[in-house]
């Protein structure tokens, strides 16, 4: 009986290393970007990964900077990694357009640029005439 139960138990154990041993076989761990770029080749014919070095784009601009604020900039890695840089305070106003008052006949108009400091640039419309 004994010997039923050990020859039982050992042909169990042969099963289930066969079974575990052929479902690993042939397959491979899919490797991430953020893993490794490319492989070396070890002394004993080995591959081991090489540790990812990061190669990042050109910079993308994410915040202006203006006279009054600094501005940000930023570039990425092929594996999603990304270095941001402060962009320094601009030395001029960057006026956009404020306000436009048409010339009539009689009355000059306006046109008005603003800063987001506040400062405006105002240019006068001549008036048109009578014609």
């Amino acid at each position: 009986m004994k010997k039923k139960f050990l020859t039982v138990l050992l042909a169990l154990a042969v099963a289930l290393c066969l079974c575990f041993g052929l479902a690993a076989c042939g397959e491979e761990t899919p490797q991430t970007p953020s893993d490794t770029t490319e492989t070396e080749t070890g002394g004993g014919g080995s591959n081991t990964p090489a540790p990812h070095v990061h190669a990042y784009g050109n910079w993308e601009v994410i915040t202006p900077a203006t006279h009054t604020a600094t501005g940000t900039r930023r570039k990425y890695c092929s594996c999603g990694d990304h270095i941001d840089e402060t962009i320094p305070k601009t030395t001029e106003h960057t006026f956009l357009p404020y306000s436009h008052t048409d010339a009539t006949c009689t009355v000059a108009g306006e046109d008005v640029l603003r800063c987001e400091c506040g400062e405006e640039q105002h240019t006068t419309i001549p008036a048109e005439g009578h014609t």
